[in-house]
């Protein structure tokens, strides 16, 4: 006759490995980090995804939390069904930040549908947000003094050289303008220009002839300001100086 197994023989449905027995629902994240970056007063980066993978057999509910004002996580639950995958959009608002480096970082935690942690929960990923400094301008000089003789030839032109530092986007776009009403003795002979990172000349010209000038001390600004970079601006004071015969 044939003998039945015995009992010792079965094999578990469980066992030390770590293994989730099938129809468990487990809890996977795409990524530790997510890294943004913006300049200060240029607006939000865009936004990132987080993917929340569940690779068991029955459906997954996750939760997120974290600590920082600066950044949103567009729902904060939701739930992920067998071998599917789920996103979490993640944006940061850098407006009112001090530029520096900024980090926290984000608990994911998931339960199955009695209300019981689940394997791989909780998982973290850290999310770090760098405030740049603005783009600045810097103009050498920052003045310029022009000297006449009532009656004789304009003075000789004078350059200024425009350059940058810190965080701007190349190319700089930059405009220059005279307040010509309080100066219509000032000029300059480009008004706007681009710069690739090797500087840029503006040619200052003062014109004494036929404007109204007497025997005395002028001065007049010029203002540079460069789009796209912050709204950075820097200013040239130009003095002149129209002497008697």
């Amino acid at each position: 006759g044939t003998a039945s197994p015995a009992s010792g023989t079965s094999t578990p449905t469980t066992g030390g490995t770590g293994t989730p027995p099938p129809g468990v629902p487990v809890l996977n994240i795409s990524s530790q980090y997510l890294n943004f970056s913006t300049t200060q007063g240029q607006g939000n980066p865009a936004g990132q995804s987080e993917m929340i993978t569940n690779s068991g057999g029955s459906v997954l509910n996750w939760q997120v939390s974290f600590n920082a004002a600066w950044l949103s996580i567009a729902h904060m639950n939701g739930g992920v069904a067998a071998s599917q995958n789920g996103q979490l959009a993640v944006n940061v608002n850098a407006s009112g930040l001090a530029v520096r480096k900024y980090s926290v970082q984000v608990t994911v935690s998931a339960t199955n549908s009695a209300g019981a942690t689940v394997a791989g929960s909780p998982q973290f990923f850290t999310v770090t947000l760098t405030v740049l400094q603005p783009c600045t301008l810097q103009i050498t000089p920052n003045s310029l003094t022009f000297s006449v003789i009532l009656f004789n030839p304009n003075p000789p032109d004078q350059p200024v050289t425009l350059s940058e530092s810190r965080d701007c986007v190349l190319p700089v776009k930059w405009t220059a303008t005279v307040d010509t009403k309080s100066s219509s003795w000032l000029s300059v002979n480009n008004s706007s220009g681009q710069d690739n990172g090797s500087g840029s000349t503006i040619v200052v010209h003062v014109n004494t002839q036929g404007q109204g000038i007497i025997v005395g001390n002028y001065t007049g600004y010029i203002t540079i300001y460069a789009s796209g970079n912050g709204g950075a601006t820097v200013q040239v004071t130009v003095n002149l100086s129209v002497l008697q015969l």
